[in-house]
């Protein structure tokens, strides 16, 4: 606006002097590429990998009521001595940064996102704070972070690194929730490995924290760490826990940024789509007395989370978000089978969540409940995924 009106001024006060040239044009927001991006890639990877989710003959997987692969030396009680010993096994020597960064890029992805510590507090890079990563440790030998940072900004991708800031089951404490604020020890060397990330990486475009915003003071000094280090560099909101916190850290960003971007929340039902072949079995609505589908809601015991099918909806309404999730599955190049999952906003408009193109089938799994509505036993659902796999 302000350009526009000194071009006026000058096209009409004629024989007045040339007005001087307009400022450099601002940077673009940090935000500007995560809008347009929209399609991106984000890895769990570390010695959880190693087990594929299973302890002791036992699978430990999301839909075997324990918890995800990289929790599993929580949700197995793996002895810390024990788990840690995976790292002599950690030897991924079919690692190729080219090709990884190169199938994101392949495949329309603007940016890649690795978990460079996880709550099992192994670190992929090489900290100088621990021995307890993959340089140290693993006959690997090789940082993984500097050789996927360095091929993103070959091939022109954003990088990005998540951290998991408050929960160390090696560091810190072996707990699901650790209701006591971190030592300062410990601040102090999880910091210090965020300054290694954003100093040692090349132009880190994500920091992704996860957990631990109950501890509001904390989390802000990481917050104004990165601002400090990497102004660029986009925070993930993870770092608030609650609506107060969200609210304090909204006007905390004010302070170095007029432009905010905040997930609009999404209070309806959530349903589940599963595909099988050319059909759409019948959707399930998920209902739960938390807030969302989270975590307990799915495994805690007594958890009280309502599976419904048929799922309440008309049968228009039905087919019609069937053929939204078909359409999605498809354009993601997807095939065969899977399970597609969205939540409806307060006006009743569906937002996609994800495509999952493995889902769980155990006997109580969403897929097998979706096909047992329309007389699909477990056994002859296996035998349909089967063909669909080898048509």
């Amino acid at each position: 606006m302000k350009l526009a009106f000194s071009l006026l001024l000058g096209a009409v006060l004629v024989g007045c002097p040339r007005p001087p040239p307009p400022p450099e044009a601002e940077p673009p927001h940090r935000m500007t590429w995560w809008r347009e991006a929209r399609f991106g890639m984000f890895i769990h990877w570390g010695l959880y990998s190693t087990l594929g989710g299973e302890w002791e003959g036992f699978d430990y997987g999301k839909e075997m009521e324990g918890a995800s692969a990289e929790w599993i030396m929580l949700a197995a009680d793996i002895p810390t001595d024990d788990y840690a010993a995976l790292a002599n096994r950690f030897n991924p020597t079919k690692f190729d940064a080219s090709k990884w960064v190169g199938i994101a890029k392949d495949a329309g992805m603007k940016y890649f996102v690795i978990t460079s510590k996880h709550h099992d507090g192994f670190s992929l890079f090489d900290t100088e704070l621990s021995d307890y990563d993959i340089i140290d440790r693993s006959p690997f030998k090789r940082d993984v972070i500097k050789e996927l940072a360095d091929e993103c900004a070959r091939q022109g991708i954003r990088f990005g690194v998540y951290y998991s800031h408050s929960k160390d089951w090696y560091h810190r404490t072996k707990r699901r929730a650790d209701p006591n604020p971190p030592s300062a020890k410990y601040i102090e060397f999880a910091q210090g490995q965020v300054r290694e990330l954003l100093t040692n990486y090349g132009d880190i475009g994500v920091l992704w924290f996860d957990t631990g915003g109950q501890f509001k003071e904390i989390n802000g000094d990481y917050g104004r760490l990165v601002r400090r280090l990497s102004p660029r560099t986009i925070i993930g909101s993870r770092l608030n826990a609650d609506d107060e916190s969200l609210h304090r850290a909204w006007f905390e960003a004010l302070r170095f940024d007029d432009e905010i971007i905040a997930e609009p929340f999404l209070g309806g039902p959530e349903y589940t789509a599963a595909i099988l072949g050319d059909s759409e079995l019948p959707l399930i609505r998920l209902q739960t007395p938390h807030e969302l589908y989270d975590y307990d809601a799915k495994y805690a015991d007594g958890a009280g989370t309502g599976y419904h099918c048929p799922c309440g909806l008309d049968e228009s309404t039905e087919t019609a978000f069937k053929r939204l999730a078909r359409t999605a599955f498809e354009e993601l190049g997807a095939s065969g089978w899977g399970r597609v999952d969205f939540v409806c906003d307060g006006a009743g408009n569906p937002h996609f969540i994800d495509v999952n193109t493995a889902p769980g089938m155990t006997g109580h799994s969403l897929v097998p409940m979706a096909a047992q509505a329309i007389g699909v036993d477990y056994d002859d659902l296996v035998w349909r995924i089967l063909e669909t796999s080898v048509a």
